[in-house]
Order: C-alpha cells, then sequence, then structure tokens
C-alpha cells in the first residue's frame, strides 16, 4: 500500500512540475498570476497626480492599506512606491517601501499606540542593514545587524 501512495504522489508531482513549466513558458507570468494581477488592475484608483493606488478597506469603510503601484509595458501591475496599513481605530500600523514588486526601503511596524515595534531597512527585498525590535514602552529588545 505504501508503494502505491508513493507512486501516485510520485505522479501527482511530476503532473504538477510538467504543468507549472508548460504554463510558465506559454504565460510567462502563468494563468493563476496573470488572472490575480488582472483582478488587482482592476481595483486599483488613480489620484489626481496620476498614481496608481489599491486601497484595501475594513467593513466599516475605513481605509485598511493603500499601496502604491506601477504598470508596466503588459498592462500587469507591480508594487512600487510605499504600502502603509492601519488599525481599525485609524492608527498607522505598519508602513514600508516596494521596488519593481520587492520590499525596498524603510520598514517601520507600529504597536496600536503608534510606538514604534520594528524599524529596518529592505534591499531588493531582503533585510539590510541594522533591525531593531522594541517593547510597548520604546524600551530596545533586540538588535540584529543584516
Amino acid at each position: 500500500m505504501g508503494r502505491t501512495v508513493n507512486a501516485i504522489v510520485c505522479g501527482l508531482v511530476f503532473f504538477a512540475v510538467v504543468c507549472a513549466v508548460y504554463y510558465s513558458w506559454k504565460h510567462p507570468m502563468g494563468p493563476s498570476v496573470t488572472a490575480a494581477w488582472k483582478a488587482y488592475r482592476d481595483r486599483l484608483e488613480y489620484e489626481e497626480d496620476g498614481q496608481a493606488v489599491l486601497l484595501e478597506r475594513y467593513p466599516s469603510g475605513a481605509v485598511s492599506s493603500r499601496t502604491e503601484y506601477s504598470i508596466d509595458e503588459r498592462g500587469y501591475p507591480y508594487r512600487e512606491g510605499m504600502e502603509t496599513n492601519w488599525t481599525t481605530s485609524g492608527k498607522v500600523k505598519r508602513s514600508l517601501g516596494w521596488r519593481h514588486n520587492e520590499m525596498h526601503g524603510e520598514y517601520r511596524e507600529f504597536f496600536c499606540d503608534g510606538t514604534v515595534k520594528v524599524s529596518g531597512q529592505h534591499q531588493n527585498g531582503n533585510r539590510t542593514g541594522t533591525w531593531k525590535w522594541y517593547n510597548q514602552s520604546g524600551g530596545l529588545v533586540a538588535e540584529e545587524e543584516y
């Protein structure tokens, strides 16, 4: 029985890999990614200065996050600029920068009272420099160099 299950699992994995290779060849971004990006593109709003943004909202209608996007030559949106997330009470929960769909620039998380919880930098999607973690009273809890 164990060999039969292993054979079935191996067959399914092989099939999944073949499908992934085929779809990545036929559709450079893959069908599910393409559909997801089209859904995001359809939800984008444009500010007066032309900046494309995606606004997520709480059920109350209050904005929970605002992410800046750019549109590539194929019409696909990608995160480029700042993202800010808010609590239900309207205080900033997190802010971070994006460049070419990778986290880039300053990263900060906040406690509910607005004090800094985490601060650091990203470069091309990776943590870089000194990252700091704080307790709610503002005391440094940990520090790590990347």
